[in-house]
């Protein structure tokens, strides 16, 4: 018998629209900021993180 093993995305979202970004979430938009010459916020939510790692994602390709 395989078992097999499920990732809850939702999981590491946080309720909280309000609650601070990750720190996964700041180490990769530090690299990003970096990369692109852009400021860094560390003081953003993790939803308004998530929209400017994107952007600066969009900015990279």
């Amino acid at each position: 018998m395989t078992q097999t093993s499920l990732v809850d995305g939702a999981a590491e979202i946080p309720a909280d629209p309000h609650a601070p970004m990750t720190d996964y979430q700041a180490a990769v938009l530090l690299q990003l900021c970096e990369d692109t010459g852009e400021d860094y916020d560390d003081a953003l939510t993790s939803r308004q993180a998530d929209r400017r790692i994107d952007t600066l994602r969009g900015m990279t390709e």
